[in-house]
């Protein structure tokens, strides 16, 4: 399973997540054959899903947001230990990593 169908997984279907999207369901088809989500949906979906930033695109989000959470390596198996330690007051997140649409 890649990582866009392990978002999708969260949805009860393609559609149901590019209507979350406002995208096509095409458009969330091409994701999944690519295995990429853009990133200016990365925020969106990691909060619906709970899935860490770094999981959906590992290639953006690396090893500082890694480093940050107290993870080695992204994964669906961390999914658990950030829900624990979510609302713990850890502060705000770090908004150095994020990447804005408009960077290019």
């Amino acid at each position: 399973m890649n990582v866009v169908e392990k978002v999708i997984s969260f949805f009860d279907s393609q559609t149901e997540m590019a209507q979350f999207c406002f995208v096509s369901r095409a458009a969330v088809t091409h994701w999944k054959n690519a295995n990429q989500i853009p990133v200016w949906h990365v925020e969106a979906l990691s909060r619906y899903t709970g899935l860490p930033k770094y999981v959906i695109r590992p290639d953006i989000f690396k090893k500082e947001e890694r480093e940050v959470n107290g993870d080695s390596e992204p994964g669906v198996e961390s999914l658990d230990q950030d829900r624990r330690t979510e609302g713990s007051g850890g502060g705000q997140p770090d908004r150095e990593n994020e990447v804005s649409r408009d960077a290019g």
